[in-house]
């Protein structure tokens, strides 16, 4: 999880070389990091700061 959060904070492009670097062969097509992606670019900050609570 405090990777992903990490990985948040990042720019998109760092955030998606990162993710591709480290998941990449769990997530071969991309799916999950694809979907990461666009909930960071749409989601508040706030919401991703509740998630990681905890």
């Amino acid at each position: 999880t405090s990777f992903l959060e990490f990985c948040f904070k990042q720019s998109k492009s760092e955030a998606e070389m990162l993710l591709i670097e480290n998941l990449g062969t769990y997530d071969p097509d991309h799916e999950f990091i694809d979907k990461f992606l666009n909930y960071r670019d749409f989601l508040p900050a706030n919401v991703f700061d509740m998630a990681f609570q905890g």
